[in-house]
């Protein structure tokens, strides 16, 4: 017995020392403060503001790291939006998750560039925000268990996929007229799929809809009808003419490119074509939690320089070239929003009288969806080109900290990247996207 117990305590301090996250105990994290935070969101028809917000909670893991994370309104916690934040020597470093295509990756911020959540990134800077609505709320899930297994989740992925690092934002070289360009490949630029638009709800127009395969599929195997359909008509019948779900097709074009495949549905007598799979990752990806960056035009009340270029340009270069994923904007500074994806940019600088302040242009490589008709196969959404100009300064360390657009009419509105799926109360809560899977699963291919 002695001997089993001299084993146990050898483990022991074997896990101690081969695992940080063992380290530390339940007993050793500090009080989770959440907060809640009122938010941007790209999928909004009306041109008021919204009630959106995001539940942020903060928790310290020991003196010198910090777990930021939004709670989902289920009292959950998705791993993809949660940061853990790594303060040494006054400098603030993070590690974060990142999914594209399918594909999930972890990403580490050597020095902070970017707030790659929808909530400010540590407590002090929650305590700081203008958007923090001041109160303390309660958290209904299991403090420890949760930290545990959140800290469980970033020991698995020891080795970061990117390294970002502020040094690679230097312009101190730049010479007149330099040039600096990246372009995703192929491979990783979004696919094309339809708007879906609220006027005439294609979604849910008749029995060959989308949703009503779905409703069909659903019943067959459950012998009950979930009505997507009833509630799309109910709610996504807008006359409202730019309406639409094309921040779903952002979302899942990024998020989980394009199913191409068609299935043979033979208990209803149907072909679930890709078309109708693309609709119902548009419908299910209506609401994401997002990275958001500037604040949405909502009229004349508006900032009308916002987004500002500095950190327009600095979510290009994070999102494309640090971690090969596009970022999604909308390309008018105007209260109607049309939602597109940029896949590649190439930068023009121009040194101006004034010491450290640069003129840019921009180009970038930009898609739209297919406005006019259905997306049946799989191919990379439609390119266009987009140009825009603006001052840029530079302070000692060679970091853009102002920007300023030569035309403050002319530039995009707001940039966002999708996180994850969540629900935000202007989704079709009645589609599920477990029945998404289980036909891709079960129906066959054809």
């Amino acid at each position: 017995m002695k001997k089993n117990w001299i084993l146990v305590l050898i483990l022991s301090l074997f896990a101690l020392l081969i695992s940080p996250v063992q380290a530390v105990g339940i007993q050793d994290f500090g009080e989770i403060r959440c907060f809640v935070f009122g938010i941007d969101t790209p999928e909004r028809d009306e041109t008021t503001p919204g009630d959106a917000s995001a539940t942020g909670c903060y928790v310290s893991i020991d003196q010198n790291q910090e777990m930021a994370f939004v709670k989902n309104e289920d009292a959950g916690v998705d791993y993809l939006t949660t940061a853990l934040t790594i303060k040494k020597n006054d400098r603030l470093s993070l590690k974060h998750f990142s999914m594209s295509a399918g594909e999930i990756s972890m990403v580490e911020q050597t020095e902070y560039e970017l707030n790659p959540l929808p909530i400010p990134p540590t407590l002090e800077y929650a305590l700081e925000s203008e958007n923090n609505r001041g109160e303390i709320v309660e958290v209904s899930f299991n403090r420890g268990q949760t930290i545990s297994e959140l800290l469980a989740i970033y020991e698995k992925y020891q080795k970061p996929v990117k390294t970002i690092r502020v040094s690679e934002s230097n312009v101190q070289n730049l010479a007149p007229l330099n040039e600096e360009e990246f372009y995703l490949p192929e491979e990783k630029q979004p696919t094309d799929g339809y708007w879906w638009p609220h006027v005439g709800i294609p979604l849910a127009r008749d029995e060959w809809s989308p949703l009503a395969k779905y409703d069909a599929y659903v019943k067959s195997v459950t012998g009950s009808n979930p009505n997507t359909v009833g509630w799309e008509r109910t709610y996504h019948a807008s006359s409202v003419p730019w309406a639409g779900h094309c921040n779903g097709w952002v979302s899942s074009s990024i998020l989980y490119g394009y199913d191409d495949v068609d299935l043979k549905d033979e208990a209803n007598n149907a072909i679930i074509s890709s078309s109708d799979i693309q609709g119902l990752r548009s419908v299910l990806s209506y609401c994401t939690r997002n990275a958001f960056y500037g604040r949405r035009n909502y009229g004349p009340r508006s900032d009308i320089n916002d987004i500002y270029p500095h950190i327009f340009h600095r979510t290009l270069t994070y999102y494309i070239k640090n971690l090969g994923k596009p970022v999604a904007y909308d390309f008018r500074n105007e209260p109607a929003v049309d939602n597109h994806i940029i896949s590649g940019y190439k930068f023009t600088y121009q040194e101006t009288d004034t010491p450290n302040k640069y003129l840019v242009k921009a180009e970038l490589r930009a898609h739209s969806y297919s406005y006019d008709d259905y997306v049946h196969e799989k191919r990379v959404a439609p390119i266009y080109k987009r140009e825009y100009w603006y001052y840029l300064w530079a302070n000692s360390a060679g970091r853009f900290y102002k920007g300023e657009w030569v035309n403050p009419v002319d530039h995009p509105d707001f940039m966002w990247v999708p996180l994850s799926e969540s629900r935000c109360g202007r989704e079709n809560p009645r589609l599920r996207g477990n029945w998404i899977e289980h036909m891709l699963n079960n129906l066959e291919r054809i």
